[in-house]
């Protein structure tokens, strides 16, 4: 509490703000935007996660503030936290359609249909959390991301204007991640059309398709698998063991 208390709350949304308008899909780091929310909210972890073209899903891109804690927690849920999709609870569709933070009693309550409730609990009693919190991130068209706080027991959410005003510039800078993301499909497909697959801008683009959430791959001319991205991960599978099979 005491560190808290000498907290520059302006001085860190300034910076944030600064931080978050300068992203690129070269440049953001996931991560450090949730240790982000989760320093000025308070929470005692805070997950970020990407909602599907047509909200049918998330996917939670970083878990802030567990630390060695993230494996434990898989451990309990049975799979890993991040890269992880979810059938978009009826919960968070209230969220999305909601105006600011929403409050929810427990994580169980804001995830039930998503996470077992015996695991549920049984994570909630071993990392003593309480209250949980919601934020929809929208565009123009809806929901683009979410943002999930969870509060260690007898905490509540800290800095909601501030909060609020940060996801706006987060809001921003995710339209233009994708909208670049957009671009670099393009651009494979140009680079792939011309025949020059084993150039350096060719690689560079394929790396560029790891930050994306959509499956992308690249067959050979017997329909081997060349690259696939990392996010075939989120279904099960290890991309390295992929390479060269059909």
């Amino acid at each position: 509490m005491a560190a808290f208390e000498h907290f520059n709350t302006q001085d860190f949304l300034r910076t944030a703000t600064h931080k978050f308008s300068r992203c690129s899909h070269r440049t953001i780091d996931y991560e450090e935007i949730a240790e982000d929310f989760r320093i000025l909210s308070g929470a005692q972890y805070v997950a970020l996660n990407e909602v599907s073209d047509y909200g049918e899903y998330t996917t939670t891109k970083a878990v802030a503030g567990m630390g060695e804690g993230v494996r434990k927690a898989s451990k309990i849920f049975g799979f890993p936290l991040v890269g992880a999709a979810y059938t978009v609870d009826p919960h968070i569709k209230d969220v999305f359609a909601a105006e600011g933070i929403v409050e929810f009693e427990n994580l169980c309550t804001l995830a039930g249909s998503q996470i077992p409730g015996e695991l549920c609990r049984q994570a909630i009693k071993l990392f003593r959390l309480e209250k949980a919190y919601a934020l929809a991130i929208h565009d123009h068209n809806g929901p683009i991301a979410d943002l999930i706080f969870i509060m260690k027991k007898g905490q509540a959410i800290r800095n909601e204007l501030e909060i609020e005003t940060l996801a706006s510039v987060l809001s921003l800078c995710l339209q233009r991640v994708y909208a670049e993301q957009d671009t670099v499909l393009k651009l494979l497909d140009v680079c792939r059309d011309g025949g020059d697959e084993r150039g350096a801008a060719y690689e560079s683009l394929f790396h560029a398709t790891d930050k994306m959430p959509d499956l992308i791959y690249h067959l050979d001319t017997e329909g081997r698998i060349v690259f696939i991205n990392q996010a075939v991960q989120r279904y099960g599978y290890d991309r390295e063991r992929l390479i060269g099979e059909h």
